[in-house]
Order: C-alpha cells, then structure tokens, then sequence
C-alpha cells in the first residue's frame, strides 16, 4: 500500500499531519508513506522521518531540549536576565 500526503504547503500543515503520520504508520505498518511539500518544509518532514526511525536520537534530543529549556526559561534564569536588564537601565552615570 501507497499513501500520499499532498497540499502541505505552509510548514504548518506538516507539522500538524505528525499525529496522522503516527497513526497511519500504526493501522498500516508495511505501508510506503511519502509528503509532497514545498522546498522549504521538505527538510522538517526528512527530520520528522528521521526521529520516527531512531528511537534512541529522539531521546537524545528530548533530553538537550529539556536541558536547554530548564537552563534559558527557568524562573531563575528569567529572573536574572530581567535583573541585568532593569539594571542595565537603571545605572545610568552619575549626572550631578
């Protein structure tokens, strides 16, 4: 069996058929299932295929995208990037 996916012209729609691309490959696990996409959106569908196939690379990156989350967002970080910017404000020459 063939299935193709066509008209997923904004990056978008390839990001919100992932969900159907998992379930199609569950209900037809031999079946070949291709993307016809602008340019642009072709390399995130080859990355989207690719994370599929490597359970062990999705895993990897589940883990830096944490790390990296936890190190520019936490409330701390937020904080001190606030801090240095109302100080940055704030420490103006002294005038008089």
């Amino acid at each position: 069996m063939r299935i193709l996916l066509v008209r997923l012209r904004p990056i978008g729609d390839v990001v919100f058929t992932t969900p159907l691309l998992s379930a199609l490959r569950r209900h037809y696990p031999e079946a070949h299932i291709a993307y016809v996409v602008e340019p642009d959106a072709a390399s995130f569908a080859h990355a989207v295929r690719q994370l599929q196939g490597d359970c062990a690379l999705r895993s990897r990156m589940g883990r830096a995208a944490r790390a990296a989350a936890v190190e520019k967002y936490s409330w701390a970080a937020i904080a001190e990037r606030m801090e240095a910017e109302y100080r940055a404000v704030v420490d103006v020459p002294d005038r008089f």
